[in-house]
């Protein structure tokens, strides 16, 4: 009947809202050698002024984590920015 579709939508949402939180909680918070990216502009802040990612080497980024990465850790990120995880990751 409409009654147990309705209640099953409603407990599948619930499932579903309850399994995001708990990614939510356990991922949404900075890692060890993050790096913030503007996901608009695809920059990110260096001493120097902001870079584009293609227009810096993977030895230079790892020299330029190593001084600054503790600020990223004090602040939250911001509207339109996003933690990217870089180790391993293809193209840095």
């Amino acid at each position: 009947s409409a009654v147990d579709v309705y209640e099953g939508l409603r407990c599948s949402n619930a499932c579903f809202v309850a399994s995001v939180s708990c990614i939510l909680e356990e991922y949404n918070r900075p890692f060890e050698d993050n790096i913030l990216l503007r996901l608009d502009t695809l920059t990110y802040d260096t001493p120097d002024r902001p870079k584009r990612r293609e227009q810096v080497s993977r030895k230079d980024v790892q020299k330029w984590k190593k001084k600054t990465f503790r600020v990223f850790y004090t602040s939250e990120a911001a509207a339109g920015e996003v933690w990217i995880h870089s180790e391993g990751s293809q193209g840095w």
